[in-house]
């Protein structure tokens, strides 16, 4: 699979989180006393734990990329952040595997 082609389907990732959030919020916000809705907290901890799930399955990709281009793993966490996520994507594109531990191996004897 092309490197684009993953990044689409991250990137289609990423957006399904925030409508889960969305939706989420929504839910909890619209549950009040004659909305039907039984447990507000039973609402909040599903939308929470798929809010986790959703950023687990966003990151994990984005983790392993970020590795094998050289550059901190750890700043995959920042791909949930909306603009900061498309940075990431073009800092990895346009700066390649010459940045971080692959150019200091190069340039070693």
């Amino acid at each position: 699979m092309k490197l684009i082609q993953k990044i689409t389907i991250i990137n289609i990732g990423i957006w399904g989180f925030i409508f889960l959030s969305v939706v989420s919020l929504w839910c909890f916000a619209n549950a009040g006393p004659g909305s039907g809705v039984r447990s507000p907290a039973l609402l909040l901890s599903v939308g929470s734990v798929a809010a986790l799930l959703s950023a687990a399955f966003i990151v994990l990709p984005f983790w392993i990329i970020f590795k094998r281009a050289g550059v901190h793993p750890a700043l995959s966490i920042l791909i949930l952040a909306p603009m900061v996520n498309l940075v990431m994507l073009y800092i990895i594109a346009f700066f390649g595997p010459e940045t971080g531990a692959a150019a200091r191996t190069a340039q070693e004897p």
